[in-house]
């Protein structure tokens, strides 16, 4: 699973997106913060889809 993440996160960090010659500083800032946002909300889904005995400790996650 986590390597899944971190090419979900590969894909959307590609220098492109956060390269400032292409784009402005908020653009690229933006970019980096739904690449982040997105990887986040992908684990959390896949973390709370896992059957109870595969699931992380509780105190390793954090809710709301």
């Amino acid at each position: 699973m986590v390597l899944m993440r971190a090419d979900t996160f590969k894909i959307q960090a590609h220098a492109m997106f956060l390269d400032t010659s292409y784009n402005s500083l908020s653009t690229v800032l933006r970019n980096i913060h739904i690449a982040f946002l997105e990887t986040a909300m992908k684990t959390w889904t896949y973390i709370r889809l896992l059957p109870p005995g595969k699931k992380p400790r509780s105190g390793l996650l954090k809710s709301k």
